[in-house]
């Protein structure tokens, strides 16, 4: 057999790949040679962060069968930068073909988060923007930026709202921006006519003050709704806070602390806003007017304020111009002392000079009160401390000597409010305890400025021992020696404020002397007593002897003849509240036949307004305390649900406009919860 030698046979292809070399071995007979293969990886385009590896990056080809294995595999998500991609071809035919490696880079950019920003509906003329409107979300955490911002009032037409997105994680993405189109409607002049629903205060009034200066000027606060003026020109209150629209930081400016005329201007006046002490509350701010509260300036203060707290609230007033330089001011704060602007409230600084500087019992300094007709002189008086007085201004402070400190129990006099007499008396109620229900002990007392002397006067058919205290003090700025003082919580036979002409040696009781029209209130007489509870304030006016006010936990009572008691007359008393809407609404529904309007509301229980003019009698048969829901059925509409507490220890009673008690009466354990009516199940 012939034998013959076959030639070797060697063919080189050479290809441009993507950092690829594919060698191959090509048998003819017994003689292999090396072989390039055509092989192709396209560098792939940049992709931005979260978006998976696939097929569009991992595209590697090659000019003879086999298999690709990549690293990172398909579905990796890669972080942000430059990455190196690798992968291995395995031939189909491994005694001819070796295996092979390749890579190529990728970039991966930040990604822009999505988002999503739904049309708001149309607003009308003068609502300001909130969370209804600025809602935007995102695909990923982070933090919004609106502009305009929350609280602004745009101007009619169609506006732009924009917002940029700033992402918690910058490494992988990018701030982004959206906007979105608003219209705001206009409101012509006539279509709308806003009026309260007449129901007359009906909450918890705590300051009343008469102007010095300009006669018929006085302003009273609410402890939850804001401030109110009145004067010569108008009979009813005039609301000055309602400009506030409710929103944090704003709603807390609606608790008013205390008020300030300055007795040099009667255009200044000075709010202290501020609503609770726990941690997470607001800091409180003054607001200042120089057109009698038409507009205000606010200056925020570094520290809360308690007008609805329960830390001596009643107590006042905290807030004092100085008669002599009306640009200096002082604020009695419940923890941080005193403290003292220098210029009409722009600025304020603790007083350096002031014996007390901190207050843990959260009361801290009750009332500051200015003596008009000596300068420099100012008293102070401090919850557990005592009485302060200064005669140069608050350059220096020293307790004022001899001053009483318990009652004939042993409990420690608590200062809560003050009056000076225009003889330089100085009146001041006191209290065993700061809160509002707590009060069971008090008295009356009165300090001679001149001669250095305290008397107790307390009225003397009041026991030793009491189960009330004292809170609400005036004296007669027209003659020397008249005042008034009113007692606190006591709750059998019923608060009194007690009426003196000779400095406090007798008293004579204005519950004896008094009657009452409720004619403008009718709720006055189905939640006794009619007198008034939480009587906070008095105040006789300076001009006028015979004219009086006083506010409460339900009203303000006014009367035109008060030295009528003086000679064992009637006083004659009628609601001096016109324009005060003060109560706390927790729900309405205006069904489609019937009355216009119900209404619940706190501690009055609700109301039927047939007509929005005229105050109603409240919800009877049974008559509640607080109603925390009502409904109608929409097949009947006279049909009317409510469900709340009959009284303050939490029994509970769900009734029907019927006024049949519905089965099972809940137990005064359970909570208040929502009145629901499902047409299908109506009675007949």
């Amino acid at each position: 057999m012939r034998s013959t030698d076959r030639k070797s046979r060697s063919r080189t292809l050479a290809v441009a790949a993507a950092a690829c070399l594919l060698t191959v071995c090509w048998s003819c007979g017994g003689t292999s040679a090396p072989f390039t293969l055509d092989t192709n990886w396209p560098k792939p385009a940049a992709i931005s962060y979260g978006t998976p590896l696939s097929a569009t990056q991992l595209d590697a080809s090659a000019s003879v069968p086999g298999m690709f294995v990549y690293s990172p595999a398909s579905g990796t998500v890669l972080g942000v930068g430059v990455q190196t991609l690798a992968a291995t071809f395995t031939p189909s035919d491994p005694d001819h073909n070796n295996p092979v490696s390749c890579s190529t880079t990728l970039m991966v950019t930040p990604a822009t988060p999505v988002i999503t920003w739904p049309t708001p509906p149309a607003i009308s003329q003068g609502t300001a923007l909130s969370a209804t409107q600025l809602d935007a979300t995102a695909n990923v955490a982070g933090t919004f930026v609106y502009s305009p911002a929350a609280g602004t009032v745009l101007a009619t037409g169609l506006q732009t709202l924009s917002v940029t997105f700033t992402p918690g994680d910058t490494t992988d993405y990018t701030t982004a921006t959206d906007n979105v189109a608003l219209s705001v409607i206009s409101i012509s002049a006539g279509t709308y006519n806003w009026q309260p629903v007449r129901i007359v205060d009906g909450g918890t009034m705590t300051g009343l003050y008469m102007h010095p200066a300009q006669q018929g000027l006085m302003y009273t606060r609410a402890n939850v709704g804001g401030t109110y003026l009145r004067d010569a020109a108008h009979t009813a209150w005039l609301p000055l806070t309602d400009w506030l629209n409710g929103l944090s930081p704003d709603w807390s400016l609606m608790y008013i602390e205390s008020i300030a005329v300055d007795p040099t201007d009667v255009n200044r006046l000075y709010l202290a806003g501020g609503g609770y002490l726990e941690p997470g509350s607001p800091n409180g701010a003054i607001m200042i007017s120089d057109d009698l509260g038409n507009s205000f300036q606010t200056v925020n203060l570094p520290f809360q304020l308690g007008a609805n707290d329960n830390y001596g609230q009643q107590g006042g007033e905290r807030l004092a111009v100085n008669p002599f330089n009306s640009a200096q001011l002082f604020l009695g704060t419940h923890l941080e002392g005193l403290w003292v602007s220098n210029d009409h409230g722009a600025t304020w600084s603790q007083s350096a000079t002031f014996p007390v500087t901190s207050t843990p019992d959260l009361v801290g300094v009750a009332f500051v009160r200015f003596d008009p007709a000596h300068s420099g002189v100012v008293y102070a008086g401090v919850y557990n401390h005592g009485i302060y007085a200064s005669a140069d201004g608050g350059a220096t402070w020293k307790l004022v000597p001899n001053q009483p400190t318990t009652l004939p129990d042993g409990e420690a006099l608590q200062p809560i409010r003050s009056a000076l007499g225009p003889d330089g008396v100085l009146y001041v109620t006191y209290a065993n305890s700061e809160g509002l229900s707590s009060i069971t002990n008090g008295a009356v007392w009165k300090f001679n400025t001149t001669s250095g002397v305290w008397t107790d006067i307390t009225p003397p058919d009041t026991p030793s021992n009491l189960w009330y205290g004292y809170c609400a003090v005036s004296a007669d700025a027209k003659h020397a020696g008249t005042v008034m003082a009113g007692t606190w919580n006591r709750w059998y036979p019923g608060d009194d404020i007690f009426r003196s002409t000779d400095g406090g040696a007798t008293w004579k009781s204005l519950l004896k002397y008094s009657v009452r029209d409720t004619s403008l209130s009718p709720f006055l007489d189905v939640s006794p007593p009619t007198f008034g509870v939480w009587n906070t304030s008095i105040e006789i006016d300076p001009f006028d002897s015979d004219h009086a006010l006083y506010v409460g936990g339900s009203t303000i009572w006014e009367t035109h003849d008060l030295t009528a008691m003086d000679a064992l007359q009637t006083t004659h008393w009628t609601v001096g509240a016109l324009g005060v809407e003060e109560t706390v609404v927790h729900d309405v529904i205006s069904p489609p036949t019937g009355p216009h309007l119900y209404s619940i509301i706190g501690d009055r229980g609700g109301f039927r307004h047939d007509d929005f003019d005229v105050s109603p009698l409240p919800f009877l048969n049974p008559k509640m305390v607080d109603v925390a829901s009502l409904d109608y059925a929409a097949s009947n509409p006279l049909f009317v649900a409510r469900v709340g507490a009959l009284d303050y220890a939490g029994n509970l009673a769900p009734r029907t406009r019927r006024m049949a008690a519905l089965p099972g009466r809940p137990t005064p354990a359970c909570r208040l919860g929502r009145a629901l009516i499902r047409t299908w199940a109506m009675p007949p």
